[in-house]
């Protein structure tokens, strides 16, 4: 997707795409929770699997982050700002392609409000970074 189509309706086009993807990263292996560090490591490693597999001829990856505007109300990831806790953790990019602000679903009413960034992913470190935040938001894992 290139900038001009992302924005506050930037889940249309991204619906709409052929190209988009969810998956899960449970399984039959490990289906409890009573092994977290199993699991995770599991969960990153399909992860990682489909996206190499996915991206390896690309060479530009858009990745859409959101935060809540009020994330420090975040049971699971409490901050008072995400993006910024986001690159504590390594995660480096360069200025956002676009930033805008626009509810979850923008088709109800009762939609909380999210802060949204575009930014170049084509760094599979970053990548990573992403995806190991992603699984860790799904599957707490606590030393």
């Amino acid at each position: 997707m290139l900038s001009e189509v992302l924005g506050v309706n930037w889940d249309k086009a991204f619906r709409a795409s052929p190209y988009w993807l969810r998956f899960e990263l449970g399984g039959e292996i490990l289906r409890n929770t009573k092994q977290p560090v199993p699991r995770f490591i599991q969960a990153f490693s399909r992860a990682q699997t489909v996206a190499n597999k996915l991206f390896s001829q690309s060479t530009l990856i858009t990745a859409v982050l959101s935060a809540c505007a009020e994330s420090h109300n975040d049971l699971y990831a409490p901050s008072a700002d995400p993006f910024s806790s986001l690159k504590s953790l390594g995660f480096q990019s360069e200025v956002p392609w676009c930033s805008w602000s626009a509810p979850f679903d923008p088709d109800d009413e009762e939609s909380i409000q999210l802060n949204w960034r575009a930014v170049d992913l084509s760094d599979m470190l970053m990548r990573d970074t992403l995806i190991w935040t992603s699984i860790v938001y799904e599957m707490a894992i606590d030393p």
